[in-house]
């Protein structure tokens, strides 16, 4: 039986034989999300920090009942200033990090995300957090309809910085050890066939450029490493994603590359941000889902911190 994984782009096909079932099933997704910057150096290394959570998932028709878990925030330092340097190292040691666990809801249409509900609680859910998970959750904004469409297209899509053309690069390979250690039976809604011996790669390029309207892009640096970022300003020049998605894989990626200038207008360096998702596990749901008891609609597009609407 199949169940909604992304609404309008993915679902999984499960054997349900019993009563443990009966909620429908339960994702459960890891988050990485790293920043390393080259403003601070000890001793010839970048300094980085990382949050990590469990996001975890209950499927509907067109939306998702979602909740974060287990966050914790640890700092580490590389030799490297590249994407494989903005991945934390093993040994990096963490502490509790404070994140919302309220349930919100993310609504989706044909080409994606539409809009969040959450809680209307500045106690619970204040503007900093719904602007993380909002970017957080944006990682699964990636529906596009890959038929009759070339390896290499463009086209528009809404993203958290505004209304912006996305060039696309189709990528089909032989099944690899990437996901070995994964059982699931993943099923594309799209018309494209997913092979069983193959993965399918989707890289975006934003057109950061060409963004209408250019709003604001919510720079994570600010709230997890504001002693090296007080009295700066920032600018994303490249945001570059990659999904990864096989029979019993699925994973997303982005690297966002950052400017910093001083109050001057003078360039400090660079930040790399570095997002990670990957699906871990697929569960029975331990009971129903919960509604928003008093909800807000918050849109997808960042603009300020000042765009959430009661409904």
């Amino acid at each position: 039986m199949n169940f909604i994984l992304i609404p309008f782009f993915l679902a999984t096909n499960l054997i349900i034989n019993d009563d443990a079932w009966y909620n429908g099933p339960e994702y459960s997704f890891s988050v990485h999300w790293s920043i390393i910057s080259d403003l601070e150096k000890e001793k010839g290394r970048y300094m980085g920090k990382a949050l990590l959570m469990t996001l975890k998932c209950l499927p509907r028709e067109d939306y998702l009942i979602c909740h974060f878990e287990d966050a914790k925030i640890g700092k580490w330092s590389s030799k490297k200033f590249d994407r494989e340097g903005a991945l934390p190292a093993r040994n990096t040691s963490y502490e509790r990090f404070n994140f919302s666990v309220n349930n919100f809801v993310i609504k989706f249409h044909q080409h994606g995300i539409d809009h969040y509900v959450v809680e209307k609680d500045d106690k619970l859910m204040n503007q900093i957090l719904i602007d993380m998970f909002r970017t957080i959750v944006n990682q699964l904004n990636i529906a596009t309809n890959l038929d009759q469409k070339d390896d290499n297209f463009q086209e528009k899509q809404i993203f958290f910085m505004g209304e912006c053309p996305a060039d696309y690069k189709i990528l089909r390979s032989k099944v690899n050890n990437y996901c070995d250690n994964k059982k699931f039976d993943l099923v594309l809604l799209i018309d494209s066939k997913l092979n069983d011996d193959e993965i399918i790669r989707i890289k975006r390029q934003i057109v950061l450029d060409q963004c209408v309207p250019l709003d604001l892009y919510y720079f994570i640096g600010r709230d997890i490493h504001s002693t090296i970022f007080e009295n700066t300003t920032d600018r994303l020049i490249s945001s570059e994603s990659n999904t990864r998605i096989s029979k019993n894989c699925f994973t997303t990626e982005t690297l966002n590359i950052v400017d910093i200038y001083d109050q001057e207008h003078k360039k400090l360096g660079n930040v790399l941000d570095h997002l990670y998702i990957s699906l871990d596990s697929i569960h029975p749901a331990q009971g129903s889902s919960k509604w928003i008891y008093n909800p807000t609609t918050i849109d997808v597009i960042v603009k300020t911190r000042s765009n959430y609407k009661t409904d």
